[in-house]
């Protein structure tokens, strides 16, 4: 039998894995890292509304907006499928158990947080990579 963990695990390990060699890998990586605070301070169901905001698809018909990828994700992992209206899917997760949702969520969360930083590099910083505070001598 397989642990809860290891499932976990492994699917966020899928989506991190396929999605790292693209351009916008380190912005996915930048906004889960807010996640878990931005579900805390405004809830599950705006925050999952704000990641499914706006689609924006490339001349391949590829999604690149790297919230909606991650809206997506976090939709159909509660849902335990595919689902093609991702935002009522997101309101009827939320509506039938709020807190359990919330919990499922975070704890995939905190996996693709963890995934994301293991295989991603951090978006470089407009300061030429110092660290803010870090001054050279």
């Amino acid at each position: 039998m397989i642990s809860k963990e290891n499932t976990l695990a492994e699917r966020s390990f899928k989506f991190i894995n396929g999605i790292k060699d693209t351009d916008n890998a380190a912005d996915i990586r930048t906004e889960l890292e807010g996640l878990p605070a931005k579900i805390k301070i405004n809830g599950l169901t705006q925050t999952i509304i704000y990641l499914l905001e706006k689609s924006k698809k490339d001349k391949n018909d590829t999604e690149q907006n790297d919230r909606y990828l991650l809206g997506i994700e976090i939709v159909e992992y509660l849902a335990g499928k595919q689902v093609s209206d991702h935002p009522k899917e997101a309101f009827k997760l939320c509506k039938s158990n709020l807190r359990h949702t919330t919990v499922e969520a975070t704890t995939y969360i905190a996996w693709l947080k963890r995934m994301a930083k293991a295989l991603i590099e951090k978006k470089p910083t407009s300061n030429g990579g110092q660290n803010e505070g870090s001054h050279a001598s």
